[in-house]
């Protein structure tokens, strides 16, 4: 027992550990709900880092959940962001960019040696880096600029400037998160090393999507059992291109006019989505439920006949397996989607989903109505679909390829 003492006060307290900060806009809430393998990847990367956390505060979801709290140290900004209004979204998230070297600083000040970026912000890799060099990392998804500001002339230009800054630091940095293949395929050609670049599917909340009672849910939202439903659930941008759905719905509706379209979600669409639903005359087949929280979604889906994942086909697209897909998959609803390069990793055509070409209203209209007519198809695709969120759209996966390369590449860097 004394020769035990002796080397414990020869060896010292054991070091401290590293410093490491994520940063995300929405706060932690809206966080981990939008990537619900958050809060075992923080806890994960506790074991290895002492966690800093640093966000603007939602508007709509303020406190901290408790899971988060436990593995790291919140700081969020006194300044509110409303992720379901995108005046506000707009506004903050310029702040937040501007806001970038004040961050970095701060983080410095504090020790933080390490700071990764949860998600894709334009030029905060770019200015970030000064501060930290290689030791900072972000993830690329969602093309920000591309889908934001790159539909106009000016936009364009300003996207290509701003993509020529973020691309470089991309270039430079340690390692490069992403969430799909595509996405990878895609960076690499732009110069980042293969194995650099690391892509884990967004995975799915299991204890909320899974599949339901049907008629309890069709019950919930007042559909008979006759309806023919398809339901949407994500942000209303123009890149989903739901206008194209409304088109094709009048002629589907005089082969199955008891077609039924449930939209929920809100966004800068939401006007115009509503005056072409009121031109077209489809008040009585079109409804829009607005925001939802996840559970609703989730009976939402428990009520569909057909899941519909739609995108307008742009590269930023291309790139991204949304989560929306996962959760149709995961509460047994078939799939009736866009075909992008990032879906397809995960629906097979015919097999596990129904996938139509990018803003081809006849070739939708074709897989809509044979998903209306075909019950054994619908049944089929549906247990196929639920297979795949089970096999690939883990916790456990996601976890493992966000979290052991930062401690392969930082830990090691700490402990060498």
């Amino acid at each position: 027992m004394k020769r035990d003492e002796d080397r414990r006060e020869t060896e010292g307290p054991p070091p401290a550990k590293p410093r490491l900060a994520i940063w995300f806009r929405y706060g932690a809430a809206e966080h981990a709900e939008l990537f619900h393998a958050l809060p075992d990847i923080l806890a994960e990367l506790a074991r290895h880092f002492d966690l800093f956390y640093i966000s603007l505060t939602s508007r709509e979801k303020p406190d901290v959940p408790e899971n988060v709290l436990r593995h790291a140290r919140v700081r969020q900004l006194p300044i509110t962001i409303s992720r379901h209004c995108h005046r506000d979204k707009k506004i903050k998230t310029l702040l937040w960019i501007a806001l970038t070297p004040v961050l970095s600083a701060w983080c410095r000040m504090q020790g933080i040696r390490y700071v990764y970026v949860e998600e894709t912000m334009p030029l905060v890799l770019p200015i970030g880096r000064l501060f930290f060099g290689s030791r900072m990392t972000i993830t690329v998804a969602d093309l920000f600029v591309d889908q934001y500001i790159g539909r106009h002339r000016l936009g364009r230009y300003m996207s290509a400037l701003l993509f020529k800054f973020d691309c470089r630091a991309w270039r430079k940095a340690a390692m490069i998160f992403t969430r799909s293949a595509s996405a990878r395929t895609y960076l690499n050609a732009l110069g980042i090393p293969k194995e650099r670049i690391h892509y884990a599917y967004d995975a799915v909340d299991h204890t909320v999507y899974h599949p339901r009672n049907r008629s309890e849910c069709r019950r919930i939202w007042h559909y008979a059992d006759e309806d023919r439903v398809m339901v949407y659930h994500g942000v209303l941008h123009p890149n989903k291109a739901l206008d194209l759905v409304l088109r094709a719905l009048p002629p589907v509706l005089q082969d199955i006019p008891q077609l039924r379209f449930l939209i929920i979600g809100n966004g800068p669409e939401e006007a115009r989505l509503k005056k072409i639903t009121e031109r077209a005359g489809l008040g009585e087949v079109v409804r829009f439920a607005g925001f939802v929280p996840p559970d609703g979604v989730a009976t939402a889906l428990g009520a569909a006949d057909i899941g519909l994942v739609t995108r307008r086909g742009d590269l930023g697209d291309q790139l991204v397996v949304t989560s929306v897909l996962g959760h149709c998959l995961a509460c047994g609803t078939a799939v009736l989607a866009t075909r992008t390069s990032g879906i397809a990793e995960l629906i097979k055509d015919g097999e596990n989903g129904l996938l139509f070409e990018a803003q081809n209203e006849q070739d939708f209209t074709r897989k809509l109505l044979r998903l209306c007519r075909d019950e054994d198809v619908r049944k089929r695709l549906a247990e196929h679909g639920l297979q795949t969120a089970g096999e690939r759209l883990s916790t456990e996966e996601t976890v493992k390829n966000n979290t052991r390369p930062i401690i392969e590449t930082w830990g090691r860097t700490e402990t060498a």
